[in-house]
């Protein structure tokens, strides 16, 4: 998940790291799975909906039709306080792509 100050709002991409058994999903599985399947979505769509109840500028990307109409679907639920709290603390402050001052384009 990669978070970017913007305005004083924070601008999110590369918010879902799907692949394999690494990733933002898979380490923290034991948080977002119970959430996920309480609100009968999928662990991707409640970290799309943590960062929209934070007011957080989201640009969810994919090239799969399925995945683009599951981004799309996350204003049909709402995450608890304590759902939100649960999810805010799994920050690890690390960087999962290039350092965007040092990005030469590869």
């Amino acid at each position: 998940m990669r978070l970017a100050r913007t305005n004083g709002r924070i601008a999110s991409y590369r918010l879902v790291q799907r692949g394999g058994e690494y990733g933002f999903l898979a380490d923290h599985s034991r948080v977002m799975r119970p959430i996920a399947e309480r609100t009968g979505k999928t662990p991707a769509q409640v970290v799309l909906r943590w960062h929209i109840q934070r007011g957080d500028i989201v640009f969810p990307k994919s090239v799969t039709p399925d995945r683009i109409r599951e981004n799309i679907d996350i204003f049909g639920f709402e995450l608890s306080a304590t759902d939100v709290e649960d999810i805010t603390v799994l920050n690890k402050n690390e960087r999962t792509g290039p350092e965007p001052d040092k990005f030469d384009g590869r």
